[in-house]
């Protein structure tokens, strides 16, 4: 994010003509000075250079006497004066050259601005590099600030409401047609037609013309509907054409064609003691979860150690992606930078799917964050975007699009195009998309996929083993919000306000006065209403802005309020989210379309209903439909509730407020704001109130409570209403258009851009999957639905079936879904049909039994390859394909690796690989990857081509991945290695063996390398698509691989316990937290208390017990599970009474 440039003070001008007062000092008055005090040199030098061509000798005699001889004052006073002089010499001539450089880019920066770029090279003066750099930045300073008022006076939309750009994505972009030029100059134009969303800046930018020069081209043009543009305005209309100068689009072609790849070499890191990894990657490239691209570009160290990349040593090196940057050392990134460039990373041809692209801030009066939009790279080809075509795009959030650097344009139609043919996919592929319901809702996707997530990782310690938790709808809902989710870090969002917050709290200042905030990507922009104090460290201040980059790294924050808990999302398209705070803004009327109206008001109370920076506030809903307000209500219980009308709810907001006021006088806060900040008194919990639809009566009742909330400031309360009218009057009003614009207009607030929402045939399935995560159950892990004879009699987590005689007593059985009501975790196959099996055990409840020697040789004849495939697993056979999905997601094939995508076509591969011989359809194929979007056949086979290259062939010549065949699917061909079926094939092999099964189990555990797939689901840009959507319905969803690992581990334990070796319980334990990082389950904490209890290990035991009960943020032992607190019990009856006692 650029840094602002700052307007100089007055005390800054004062500096600056100090400044220059020393400088001509120096070049003017120390020469009549010296001339003054030691009189003119010029005669004595001249002489005594005469005498030194005549007599050399006699002159070199002259110098020596008067050094050697007693001084007199008179040699020290020439030689002051002599210095003085060198001095004055030195001066001039830099100033001289100074001068020179001054008019060298003053001119070269004039006539490269006035084509609408900057210079990149200049002559170059000989001798004066220094004065150069100081001229250049200094004329680039001066005509930037001259232009700056300009483009803020042109920026300003004539309408009252202050426009947001709202950009067009690709698709949108009319074809160009040359048409030649009114006017003297033979320069051709190219006519294009603006489409709805566009702004002039958007188009400027995206065909490398400054926005300066375009308008001044299209000035007073006559367009369809009677308007035209006039100078110092720069809105434009759709349906508009607008001419764009050829030679800009030239010169961008012929930039393409040109630029040369970049041959510096990639940076080298030396690992310093107590270096993670991670922390690498975060101090270079921005964040932690890149060290899997740090890892697979280092292959050399993971043959030098298995463990890489959980283990790095001192003194190793490490080879950095291209586009690395040191921002400092860092916790667990102390080394330093021995190879590469430590400044300027070596450019690099990035894919599409990880590229980057930052949407453009514009002047808007200091209303949206000052963020600059890199240039695409000259090298991409365009291929790269067809077969993984950008985020669907509603026609109501246009989102930003790219600079285009492959325009399609011939300089000279006559002669034949001799460039390569590119791929069927570039120019059949129709980037048109179609979102699902949940488009306007991406930042609140996010927050529940969050809050999902969390809580599912508390819902572990109550999965019981061989069991897993369950899905809704098998998995369809959490697909829809993957899909829909737009790359927002709510969980930064809430710890940067936090953090801010505990900041200001340290400072003996008048407090900002916080309005809004924006999300960019991520950076965290706060907006004040009026110009405050200087922000805390590494927060960036513009006029009214505060902005908290995205690469600054926030320390924890612990005992903090949050400072906002009424900020809730308003404006949302991918990338860019607008958040309002409520209570500020005290009363807030929506208007516009009625549907669009309502679903903004539905998204805000989901919200303020689960995300994680509003603490203890109160959501009070009327008018919603009796159906609908129970959905609201049981999204949330603890959080919404509902009334009966708007005059009982404007009744309990008063004596609400009331309360607050009462608060604010004891405990002498300013406003609720410093009260959370500064943690004084306990009424700062917020009430917010949604009306929707109200009558002409409630209107009355809000109109009234809205002025009285204006008047009383930061005081608890918020409402916020929708009205039937098209339009509304008032100090805060928000406006959603047909087209889901949103036009807010607010005191402190102008913008337009694209409004959130939220369908009400999209809030149930929601209510569902956040009910299901906070209910503490589990369903039983269904039979294996691959064909192959490996998967018989086994479950789908490697578990084997029928394991035990039925005379054995089993554990208390548990309904199934189907007998509870519920929804199976994994639907059946539509292609093959597996008869369902039932569990006959319930794993580790039971003490271990004598196999039955049938099933044991079943297994052994059902898998004899096992062995050979997990020896060419070990030894890493470069002839067969070899996935791994138990740790981070990487591929490694026999074919050449793809130059770009490569994170799009492993995608790919391992969907393919999870299916094994059920193999997918084109329909399926196209479904999983392109989830809501439009893509046509040729993109499709473009792209398993290009996977196929990859794989390459097999012993005998044929492809991995062969073509599609008579059943008209595409799989790949038996032989290829997939860890987590080598996974659940040793597991079944070694529980059919029983206690002579340790082996298999351990090496069953040896492949687990981190958490599943672990990062493969983010999102890797702005505007790009979500990866791995399919993952809630396939069968290597992560949190079902981690019961499994976690099942196996104890298991594993429980055998190693048996034969009294606690080193391998140990190590057991660790392998299931590796692949559990937060220690959701219960099962690995019992087999570790139980070997540090057969060790005697009595300290451990007090430890383990403490970090257990901080884990569950249990405050008694008693409020663990039952079975956990059984073991304790009978493990540690001293410890845990004097544990208790204390509590």
């Amino acid at each position: 994010m650029a840094r602002t440039v700052r307007t100089a003070g007055r005390g800054r001008q004062a500096l600056d003509g100090i400044g220059a007062l020393a400088v001509v000092t120096l070049i003017v008055a120390l020469p009549v000075l010296l001339v003054w005090a030691a009189g003119n040199p010029v005669p004595g030098v001249v002489a005594w250079f005469s005498d030194l061509t005549e007599d050399p000798s006699a002159a070199v005699d002259q110098i020596w006497n008067a050094i050697s001889s007693r001084d007199d004052g008179d040699l020290f006073l020439q030689t002051l004066a002599l210095i003085g002089w060198v001095a004055v010499v030195l001066a001039a001539w830099t100033w001289v050259t100074f001068l020179v450089a001054l008019a060298v880019e003053t001119v070269a920066q004039l006539r490269g601005r006035r084509h609408g770029r900057v210079p990149r090279n200049t002559a170059r003066i000989p001798g004066a590099r220094l004065q150069q750099r100081a001229a250049a930045a200094l004329v680039a300073a001066i005509i930037g600030a001259i232009a700056a008022p300009a483009l803020a006076s042109a920026s300003v939309p004539a309408s009252p409401a202050m426009a947001a750009p709202e950009h067009a994505s690709p698709e949108q972009i009319a074809p160009l047609k040359a048409v030649p030029k009114d006017g003297p100059d033979a320069t051709g134009y190219l006519e294009h037609r603006v489409e709805r969303g566009e702004s002039l800046l958007d188009i400027a930018e995206r065909h490398n013309v400054s926005w300066q020069r375009l308008a001044e081209i299209n000035h007073g043009l006559a367009q369809l509907d009677g308007r035209t543009l006039q100078p110092g305005n720069t809105r434009v209309y759709a349906g508009w054409t607008l001419r764009i100068p050829v030679d800009a689009l030239l010169a961008v072609a012929t930039t393409t064609q040109t630029t040369p790849a970049a041959s510096a070499e990639p940076p080298v890191y030396e690992v310093a003691r107590d270096d993670w990894l991670a922390g690498v990657a975060q101090r270079f490239l921005g964040d932690a979860d890149r060290y899997a691209e740090i890892a697979a570009m280092n292959p050399d160290l993971e043959r030098r150690d298995h463990r890489f990349p959980n283990h790095i040593e001192r003194g190793w090196r490490v080879t950095l992606p291209p586009d690395a940057r040191d921002r400092g050392p860092a916790d667990h990134a102390q080394g330093q930078l021995v190879a590469g460039d430590r400044t300027q990373p070596a450019p690099s041809a990035p894919d599409v799917d990880d590229q980057p692209t930052v949407p453009r801030a514009p002047d808007d009066g200091g209303n949206q964050p000052n963020t600059t939009t890199p240039p695409a790279p000259a090298t991409q080809k365009p291929e790269s975007s067809a077969a993984e075509p950008p985020a669907a795009t509603p026609t109501s959030s246009p989102t930003t699009a790219a600079p285009s650097t492959t325009a399609g344009v011939t300089a000279d139609p006559s002669e034949p195009d001799n460039r390569p043919t590119q791929p069927a996919e570039d120019s059949d592929f129709n980037e048109a998309a179609v979102l699902g319901s949940l488009a306007g809702a991406g930042l609140l996707s996010a927050l529940l996929l969050a809050t999902v997530l969390r809580r599912r990782g508390r819902q572990r310690q109550h999965r019981r083993p061989g069991r897993r938790l369950p899905h809704p709808q098998g998995g369809a809902t959490e697909r829809a919000l993957r899909v829909a989710e737009q790359p927002a870090d709510v969980d930064r969002l809430d710890l940067a306000l936090r953090s801010l917050a505990a900041a200001l709290a340290e400072r003996d200042q008048a407090l900002p006065d916080i309005a809004a905030a924006w999300i960019v990507d991520r950076d965290v922009t706060v907006v004040l209403s009026e110009p405050g104090p200087q922000p805390p460290a590494s927060w960036i201040v513009d006029r009214r802005n505060w902005t908290l980059p995205g690469d600054v790294i926030i320390p924890p924050v612990t005992e903090q309020l949050a400072p906002l808990p009424t900020l809730v999302a308003v404006g949302s398209q991918p990338g860019r989210h607008l958040l309002l705070d409520l209570e500020r803004v005290g009363s807030l009327t929506i208007a516009g379309d009625s549907e669009r109206t309502l679903a903004l008001l539905r998204y805000v109370a989901c919200e303020l209903a689960c995300n994680t920076w509003s603490d203890d506030v109160e959501v009070v809903v009327t008018g919603f439909p009796a159906p609908e307000t129970e959905l609201l209500i049981a999204l949330n219980p603890d959080r919404v509730r509902a009334v009966s009308s708007v005059g009982e709810a404007a009744t309990r907001l008063r004596r609400r407020a009331a309360a607050v006021a009462v608060a604010l006088n004891a405990s002498g806060a300013a406003d609720t704001l410093a009260g959370r900040i500064f943690d004084v008194g306990e009424a700062w919990a917020p009430q917010v109130l949604l009306v929707a639809d109200p009558d002409a009566g409630d209107l009355g009742v809000l109109d009234e409570l809205g002025k009285e909330l204006r008047d009383a400031g930061r005081c608890a309360v918020a409402v916020a209403s929708t009205t039937k009218a098209p339009t509304a009057a008032g100090p805060n009003t928000a406006i959603i258009d047909d087209d889901g614009v949103l036009h807010l207009a607010l005191p402190f607030l102008l913008v337009d851009g694209a409004a959130a929402g939220l369908p009400v045939n999209e809030l149930e399935p929601l209510v569902e999957i956040m009910a299901q995560a906070r209910a503490a159950t589990d369903d039983p892990t269904p039979p294996a639905a691959e064909p192959e004879r490996w998967a018989e009699d086994a479950d789908a987590a490697g578990c084997v079936l029928h394991l035990f005689s039925t005379s054995e007593p089993t554990a208390p059985t548990t309904p199934t879904s189907d007998e509870a009501g519920g929804h199976a975790s994994t639907p059946p196959d539509p292609i093959v049909a597996v008869p369902r099996i039932e569990h006959a055990r319930t794993v580790a409840t039971v003490p271990r039994r004598e196999v039955i020697a049938a099933i044991r040789q079943r297994r052994r004849q059902a898998d004899p390859q096992l062995d050979a495939d997990l020896r060419s697993w070990r030894e890493k056979d470069g002839t067969r394909p070899r996935i791994s999905v138990l740790g981070t997601v990487a591929v490694e094939a026999p074919g050449p690796v793809p130059d770009q995508r490569r994170r799009f076509h492993a995608e790919l591969i391992v969907y393919l690989a999870q299916r094994g011989a059920r193999g997918a359809s084109a329909e399926q194929l196209t479904d999983a990857l392109w989830p809501d979007q439009q893509v046509k056949d040729a993109s499709r086979r473009v792209a398993i081509t290009r996977a196929r290259r990859w794989l390459g062939e097999t012993a005998d010549g044929s492809a991995w991945l062969p073509e599609m065949g008579s059943d008209r699917l595409y799989r790949l061909a038996p032989g290829y290695l997939l860890d987590w079926h080598l996974f659940r094939r040793l597991r079944s092999r070694g529980e059919s063996r029983g206690p002579a099964g340790v082996k298999d189990l351990r090496a069953a555990l040896e492949l687990v390398q981190g958490a599943p797939l672990d990062g493969a689901d983010r999102a890797y840009a702005t505007g790009t698509r979500n990866p791995f959507t399919w993952l809630p319905e396939s069968d290597i969803y992560p949190g079902h691989i981690t019961s499994a690992v976690v099942d196996t581990a104890h298991e594993l334990a429980e055998l190693y316990l048996e034969a009294g070796d606690p080193t391998g319980a140990r190590w057991a334990v660790q392998q299931a937290w590796l692949a559990d990082p937060e220690r959701g389950d219960d099962g690995p904490w019992h087999d570790i208390i139980r070997a540090a209890h057969i060790e005697g290990h009595t300290a451990e035991l007090r430890n383990l017990l403490g970090e257990l009960m901080r884990t569950r943020e249990a405050e008694v032992p008693e409020d663990l599970t039952p079975v956990t607190y059984a073991l304790l019990r009978e493990l540690l009856p001293d410890l845990l009474s004097a544990t208790s006692g204390s509590g």
